[in-house]
């Protein structure tokens, strides 16, 4: 029996096998980013501002490495490399909100998360209705399962059925946004030059006899 594939896989990637070797690098390269963010940016503003920069051009990045250097994705460039710019920001914003609202603590909670246990639960080498369910349903829940049934569709099956995985991503990307934000209104200021007298003495000195 003639079998016909609905999505032929590129020429360069004819069993699927570089898909999910080029979509984990960009998994890890967002935790990175992320660690950094928190590590070496001490301002909350800069750290959003970084993470929004970081996840625009890992999309631009990564949909000009994996269709045009490597050629194991199709579709169009732009779509693409919108989809991979929110998966990133999906996962380095999340990582980011929760380090900044709970410290180092909230990098490792993250990481167990979203890496250890979404890589797992994941599918990317294959599909999720393959995995043993409801594990499968679960790993489209998190970022990097959401993530590669987004980016398949995008590349192969013009945006069908990317409906449930884009709201999905949509959404850790805000909460991480909105961490960032709460760690942010949190931050307490530093006290107005005005408030403070010249001639008042400073708080540490000790009163002399």
């Amino acid at each position: 029996m003639p079998i016909t594939d609905v999505a032929p896989l590129p020429a360069d990637d004819p069993r699927g096998t570089g898909f999910a070797a080029g979509f984990f690098p960009l998994m890890i390269a967002s935790l990175i980013a992320a660690v950094l963010l928190f590590s070496l940016v001490p301002r909350k503003a800069a750290r959003l501002l970084g993470v929004l920069l970081f996840s625009a051009f890992a999309g631009l990045a990564g949909a000009f490495i994996l269709q045009t250097w490597m050629g194991i994705i199709g579709g169009d460039m732009l779509p693409v490399a919108a989809f991979i710019g929110l998966i990133a920001l999906a996962v380095s914003a999340s990582v980011l909100g929760l380090a900044a609202i709970i410290g180092p603590a909230g990098i490792g909670l993250g990481a167990i998360l979203i890496m250890l246990v979404g890589n797992a639960l994941a599918g990317v080498g294959g599909a999720p209705e393959l995995l043993p369910q409801p594990w499968g349903e679960v790993g489209q829940w998190l970022p990097i399962g959401a993530g590669a049934t987004a980016l398949r569709s995008a590349a192969w099956f013009d945006f069908a059925g990317a409906d449930s995985a884009m709201w999905t991503l949509g959404a850790w990307a805000v909460a991480g946004i909105l961490l960032l934000a709460l760690a942010w209104l949190r931050q307490p200021s530093a006290p107005s030059p005005s408030t403070l007298s010249p001639d008042a003495p400073a708080p540490h000195a000790a009163a002399t006899t």
